[in-house]
């Protein structure tokens, strides 16, 4: 669980999130035409490269699973903006599908085996607190019924209580020890009942925030839903001044990774310099002082990502030839660009940056990777909600739930 805004260092919650982010390391190769003829005309390596051109796929620099997969392809094709009809329905259809290949089907048959001693207790807690049935399953997407699973934000327990939540929920606080005549600290976030309470207890607080605007009930639950995850549909209820929905919260998270990639306005900290802010957000030093007329005052313009801008940060012992195939160039371009850095045949340190041609095969796609990157933890928050859906229609399926649990046409809620 995330508490406000969501911070870009936020952990995975199980195997299948995207990758930590990290600072535009590109680690994928990109796979060339055949070497030659003679390999093409022998039968058994016509075979071989047969087989592995279907079981290999090329990879590609860009995210390819999840909302951050879809993101990217839809910006490579100089989409920034998202939604349409099909949109959320086709996320939710690729969060079930990522559940239904093996590794998601371990992820949710061990959070079930693990979640079985308890499931009766909590299904009985939720219910207390008039929360619905199949939000309890919110734990899968969270932790996998994992109690020693601990996010790098400190989120922990099955239920993700970060410290500060913790202490809100009264899963965290201060007691006198008589005996000892001290002050010490209780930690309850891994008891699995007491945090299953305090779990209900915050999504019956969220649904109370939102049912008095939502379109439906259910509408109401997935926003309360939403907000657990993050502080961003408390935000879209509160500008919102008429009637609310989940449909509506997507448009305006739509809205918010739309701004990421063209324009946003950044508030200045005491640390931050025009060489930090160019290094966090992918942009060129020069295009961001000329943006912003060359003052860094408290709010700073975040300009677009301009493939003329791009860089990239070697790996310990790459060489300029390996480095120019990733990016789909060629080694002299990449050493004319980078006189000063590279020799050819050389390796050197991690660490060094370098300038990559903007005509190279893959600078849209690391164009698109950028772009997700700057939109830090937005994605996961829009997709918390479909990844849920897209669990409970698979455990709808298995009869794991008996009663009914939302579902999405077309981007609107129905039972």
């Amino acid at each position: 669980m995330k508490e406000g805004f969501t911070h870009k260092k936020e952990a995975p919650k199980h195997a299948l999130r995207s990758p930590l982010l990290a600072a535009a390391v590109l680690a994928a190769t990109a796979t060339g035409p055949l070497s030659s003829a003679a390999e093409a005309t022998s039968p058994q390596n016509a075979k071989r490269i047969e087989y592995a051109k279907h079981t290999k796929p090329e990879k590609s620099l860009a995210p390819q699973h999840g909302l951050r997969g879809i993101l990217a392809k839809l910006l490579m094709e100089g989409k920034t903006s998202f939604l349409t009809p099909d949109f959320l329905p086709k996320v939710m259809a690729n969060a079930e599908r990522e559940f239904s290949i093996p590794p998601g089907r371990r992820i949710i048959e061990n959070s079930l085996a693990r979640m079985a001693p308890y499931e009766a207790q909590l299904k009985e807690i939720f219910a207390a607190h008039g929360v619905p049935e199949w939000c309890l399953y919110l734990v899968i997407v969270e932790s996998g019924f994992d109690v020693d699973r601990e996010s790098t934000a400190g989120a922990t327990g099955v239920f993700q209580f970060t410290f500060e939540a913790g202490k809100t929920a009264k899963l965290v606080r201060t007691e006198y020890d008589a005996v000892t005549k001290t002050k010490k600290v209780v930690d309850e976030r891994k008891d699995i009942l007491k945090s299953g309470e305090a779990a209900a207890k915050l999504l019956s607080y969220n649904y109370r925030i939102h049912v008095p605007k939502a379109a439906t009930d259910q509408d109401a639950w997935l926003l309360a839903v939403a907000q657990y995850n993050g502080s961003f549909s408390y935000h879209y209820a509160m500008q919102e001044h008429s009637q609310t929905s989940y449909a509506g919260f997507a448009q305006y998270m739509d809205g918010y990774m739309h701004a990421r990639v063209v324009m946003f306005r950044h508030a200045k900290r005491p640390s931050d310099t025009w060489e930090s802010l160019a290094k966090k957000y992918f942009v060129g030093e020069a295009r961001l002082r000329e943006v912003n007329n060359g003052q860094l005052g408290g709010e700073v313009l975040i300009p677009e990502i301009d493939t003329a801008d791009l860089w990239y940060d070697v790996k310990s012992g790459e060489s300029p030839s390996r480095i120019a195939e990733t990016l789909g160039t060629s080694t002299a371009r990449l050493i004319e660009l980078n006189p000063e850095t590279l020799k050819p045949n050389t390796l050197f340190l991690a660490g060094i940056r370098l300038r990559i041609p903007p005509e190279a095969r893959n600078a849209q796609a690391l164009a698109a990777k950028l772009n997700i990157l700057r939109m830090e933890g937005l994605p996961e928050n829009a997709e918390y909600v479909l990844k849920l859906l897209g669990v409970l229609s698979i455990l709808k399926k298995q009869g794991v739930i008996k009663g009914p649990v939302p579902r999405l046409n077309g981007g609107t809620p129905v039972q």
